[in-house]
């Protein structure tokens, strides 16, 4: 599978939860998927990680950590598929934060390892705008809707 899709599974999975709540989906059974929580947990550290780099001018450190967020791994089958049932009609959308999320990601990376500090920053300022948007529009309804279910 290519980076930009195994990226493009994380948005959509972010962004799902808006559509469920607006479709009243009501909340899934079996909680929050925790693969999917760790792996978001993991590229809010490669993000930090991105942050200190670029504070340092260590552009070697935050091209390994924009890589592994463009690269991050997939959440198993079983829980893309409840995230996939509970984005109905909102899916294209969230694959759209994705694929934009990684290309930011992969541009980061190779900013970052030609060593332009000012291109560097631009890079990154569009991957955080691309996590933001996926954030703004999906994550309260995606927790509402899985957290929900662990009541």
């Amino acid at each position: 599978m290519n980076m930009s899709n195994r990226f493009g599974a994380w948005v959509a999975i972010l962004a799902l939860g808006g559509a469920g709540a607006a479709s009243g989906v009501l909340a899934d059974e079996g909680g929050a998927p925790h693969e999917f929580h760790e792996i978001m947990e993991d590229l809010g550290d490669h993000m930090v990680g991105i942050t200190e780099g670029i504070t340092h001018e260590d552009w070697i450190r935050v091209a390994e950590h924009a890589e592994a967020v463009a690269n991050h791994p997939r959440p198993p089958m079983t829980e893309r598929v409840r995230i996939m049932a509970f984005a109905g009609t909102e899916v294209a959308q969230f694959k759209k934060y994705d694929n934009e999320v990684h290309e930011a990601a992969a541009t980061l990376a190779d900013e970052a390892a030609g060593g332009d500090g000012s291109a560097i920053i631009t890079a990154f300022g569009r991957l955080q705008n691309g996590c933001l948007d996926c954030h703004t529009t999906f994550r309260s309804a995606y927790r509402e809707h899985f957290l929900s279910a662990a009541d």
